[in-house]
């Protein structure tokens, strides 16, 4: 029994020695992270005493966020690397042309560097990187009370917080869109049918494209002579073609006529087809892109009459009327 006390007590005695050596802790002679702060100098984006200046404390102070104002009234500017955080203003009632360095050049414009720009003057502002790019554009370009963000990403730049000039006609400026074929009206995207310079929208030839169309039906038999309906055209447009299709070969003259609604019907006096009248001579259909000496043009609700001069065999026919609407 007493041996094996003994032993039990010689391996406890070693086995706590070894746990003391693993435990050992030796303070660090000097205490991390403790000292006296002697000044501190404001930075962009940091102000000490509500003013948003560039001075410094050494006592106390409260920091907060603010923004410095860069004001340009001039027709040209080049950034400035201090202006790395600043807000810069342009107004001129003449165009602005803004060059932006290269990002990251000498070491400036460093990814991270945003500039912000709003113009508020009536003249366009362009800003133009110098190799570099913003959003894959060689240039922004803000109309009045247009703004945005531009930051470095080191060897471009993107934008970010976009507030794009609005019209009074409700569209947003072209220019404040990356995608240089879209366009916003009235919360509608469109990507092929508009295009737009500045404040002006246009609106492509397909996309304005209309048909007015009228069936000739002669129930079964061949088509007589003489008016067989009337249309109200609601848009105001530009005829540039006129169609024809027969259910047969065969002949047939239809003339058309226009007048205002207030002057309904139109007559033949109203005719708009001078001597070149839609005809399908034997043959089953017809179409003229000329339309020589035709009075083209349509306003909003117009009335048009169709009249058949003569026909012969055809039974049916569509008559159709290109038209660009304006």
């Amino acid at each position: 029994m007493s041996r094996f006390l003994s032993a039990l007590a010689l391996l406890v005695g070693l086995s706590g020695s070894a746990w003391a050596q693993s435990y050992i802790y030796t303070p660090p002679t000097s205490t991390p992270g403790v000292g006296t702060v002697t000044s501190i100098t404001a930075g962009e984006g940091v102000d000490l005493d509500g003013t948003c200046g560039s001075g410094s404390t050494t006592t106390t102070g409260t920091l907060s966020s603010c923004t410095n104002i860069n004001p340009q009234t001039g027709t040209t500017y080049t950034v400035l690397a201090t202006d790395c955080g600043k807000q810069i203003t342009l107004s001129n009632a003449s165009a602005v042309a803004v060059t932006l360095p290269q990002a990251g050049s000498g070491g400036d414009f460093a990814a991270g560097c945003k500039i912000g720009f709003t113009n508020l003057g009536a003249g366009a502002v362009t800003i133009t990187p110098t190799t570099s790019t913003i959003d894959g554009l060689a240039a922004r370009v803000l109309q009045q009370y247009g703004g945005v963000n531009v930051i470095s990403n080191g060897t471009n730049y993107v934008s970010t917080g976009v507030a794009p000039a609005v019209g009074a006609d409700g569209i947003i400026d072209q220019d404040q869109i990356p995608t240089a074929t879209t366009v916003i009206k009235g919360g509608v995207k469109a990507s092929t049918c508009v295009s737009m310079s500045g404040a002006s929208l246009t609106v492509s030839t397909n996309c304005r494209t209309a048909s007015i169309t009228m069936i000739i039906d002669g129930g079964g038999s061949a088509i007589t002579t003489g008016v067989k309906g009337y249309i109200e055209v609601p848009f105001s447009c530009t005829i540039s073609q006129v169609t024809m299709l027969a259910d047969q070969s065969g002949s047939i003259v239809v003339d058309i006529w226009k007048d205002t609604y207030a002057n309904y019907p139109p007559t033949d006096a109203d005719s708009i087809t001078a001597s070149a009248v839609p005809t399908i001579s034997a043959a089953t259909k017809s179409q003229d892109g000329t339309i020589t000496g035709w009075t083209t043009g349509i306003t909003a609700g117009d009335i048009l009459g169709f009249n058949v001069d003569s026909a012969s065999t055809v039974t049916l026919v569509t008559v159709s009327l290109t038209c660009v609407k304006t």
